[in-house]
């Protein structure tokens, strides 16, 4: 009988211990590496706000949707492409979709002799980076982007993919790539040529539940809609996104 009091009390304790605990365990969030950078400014804001942590989780909108679906335990996630959101919805393992933003796909590059994208073929550049674009939006715009401009097989063979946008970044920044198309939103003051939003299809940014009985989730979705995180992400290149109807 005493085994079995010292038992039930272990276990209330423990119970008691994890109520406790809960509150203050941060909000985990799944981060496209596309846009980590606004999130970390929107993680300070809301954080100054409510008092709730936020732990950043990044990678591709696909691996980190391969994740989800594979048992990740992730509160929120922040995907630069809704197709990664639906699906999880389609499967019952996130709610509460809201698009919060469009990306601009952007070219940086090292040569002086490139002021557009058509400049490539005849340039002296040797490799070019992009994110693979089985997973990675960015990738998959760039990808989309050089075959609408009949370029992706004369430079096919420059290619080297990053496994996100953030490696491939990193391609340029260690001279491993003279070129790379990334997003705008994971430069700081770098110079970038620009695309016209005409020659690629709109990298549409979607964020989901899956925790679903999670109220500080909530009030993190529910902070994405306002105007001063609505300012954060443009001031980042993520602009508003309205879709235009047939």
């Amino acid at each position: 009988m005493k085994n079995v009091l010292m038992t039930i009390s272990f276990l209330l304790l423990v119970t008691f211990a994890s109520c406790q605990k809960s509150p203050s365990n941060p909000l985990q969030i799944a981060v496209a590496s596309s846009v980590s950078v606004a999130v970390n400014d929107l993680k300070k804001d809301f954080s100054k706000q409510t008092g709730i942590e936020i732990s950043i989780i990044t990678g591709a909108s696909g691996q980190l949707a391969a994740q989800i679906e594979q048992g990740a335990s992730f509160d929120i996630f922040m995907s630069a492409d809704e197709s990664y959101a639906d699906s999880l919805i389609d499967q019952n393992l996130a709610i509460n979709k809201y698009i919060y933003g469009k990306g601009t796909l952007v070219l940086i590059t090292s040569k002086l002799n490139v002021d557009s994208v058509k400049d490539i073929p005849s340039s002296n550049i040797r490799f070019i980076s992009i994110a693979n674009p089985k997973h990675a939006p960015y990738g998959k715009a760039a990808y989309q982007l050089l075959t609408h401009l009949n370029l992706w097989e004369t430079i096919r063979n420059r290619i080297v993919y990053g496994s996100n946008v953030r490696q491939t970044l990193q391609h340029f920044q260690t001279k491993n790539a003279d070129a790379a198309f990334v997003s705008r939103s994971i430069l700081s003051h770098t110079n970038y040529i620009s695309i016209s939003e005409h020659l690629y299809p709109a990298i549409v940014h979607a964020a989901v539940l899956c925790s679903f009985n999670n109220q500080k989730s909530l009030l993190f979705l529910n902070y994405l809609r306002s105007k001063k995180a609505k300012d954060i992400l443009q001031t980042h290149g993520i602009s508003p996104y309205h879709k235009i109807l047939p």
